[in-house]
Parts: structure tokens; C-alpha cells; sequence
């Protein structure tokens, strides 16, 4: 049996970037790449969910992810404003 992972590679570093989305509006497309994400939780087991949330101002995206056993992944992204 091989060992768990200790990241998905999907995730690592050095991979594509799935999660990551792009703005038409220059200005808010800069600050998304320079705003940092809050994380639900720091580790995860077989089964979970993890909420990223990115608060931009007028704009929170909120990506939350479940894991699965076999390592696939749902994937659910919101916009919020507060004008919503």
C-alpha cells in the first residue's frame, strides 16, 4: 500500500492553477492576485470540505472544495457583493 499523500498534487506549488479566476477589470484583477484567501480549516481528511474565502472589498469569492477518498474534488464558487 503506498502511503498517504500529504498534498494532492493537483494543489502543489509548481501545477496549474484551477482555482484561480481572472478579472476583466484591471484594478480588481490586481488586487485578487495580491489579496490573500482565509482558509476553514488547515488540514483535511478523506471526505471534507474547505472553504476558501477572498475578500476583496466589494467583492468576496468564496471557493468551497470536498475531497474525496479516490482524491477527485467538487469545486463551488460564489460571488458576494454587498449589493447582493
Amino acid at each position: 500500500a503506498q502511503p498517504p499523500l500529504k498534498e494532492l498534487p493537483l494543489l502543489a506549488a509548481d501545477k496549474l492553477k484551477p482555482l484561480e479566476v481572472r478579472f476583466l477589470d484591471p484594478t480588481l484583477n490586481n488586487k485578487a492576485f495580491n489579496t490573500p484567501y482565509s482558509a476553514s480549516k488547515t488540514t483535511l481528511g478523506p471526505n471534507e470540505q474547505l472553504v476558501l474565502t477572498q475578500d476583496l472589498g466589494d467583492l468576496t469569492i468564496i471557493k468551497t472544495l470536498t475531497f474525496y477518498d479516490d482524491l477527485h474534488y467538487d469545486l463551488k464558487i460564489a460571488f458576494k457583493s454587498p449589493n447582493n
